[in-house]
């Protein structure tokens, strides 16, 4: 099924099993990383990493960044990918393709509306 996951025209029904749900998660990490890779980032960023954290429906995406001006200090972009993804079609739930939640997440970060945390 992961195959599914990364087509943008696949909204998969909300009752997914752990494992499809991980691997919807996986699918939505993977769309960002094709966005952005790890290392300089713009005028402004350097990225560390992109990894999830968590589970369903708890499950985030966390971005580790250090800003151009500040080095040596490492910021945590935190954002839930379960958040608001599910709507009611014609009485199916279904979510939003991974690689829209991904979008979603990967313009967020790019717009500077996750909140920074620092990572000590």
């Amino acid at each position: 099924m992961r195959k599914a996951f990364d087509d943008p025209q696949y909204a998969p029904p909300a009752d997914l099993t752990p494992a499809e749900a991980r691997d919807f998660e996986e699918a939505v990490l993977a769309s960002i990383r094709q966005a952005i890779q790890p290392g300089p980032y713009g005028p402004w960023r350097i990225i560390d990493s992109i990894e999830l954290e968590g589970e369903r429906p708890e499950t985030t995406v966390v971005f580790k960044y250090r800003e151009i001006s500040d080095p040596k200090r490492l910021l945590a972009g935190i954002a839930p990918i379960w958040e608001d993804i599910a709507h009611d079609v014609q009485g199916t739930t279904l979510l939003d393709s991974a690689p829209s939640v991904g979008g979603s997440i990967f313009s967020a970060f790019n717009a500077g509306e996750l909140e920074p945390t620092e990572v000590s």
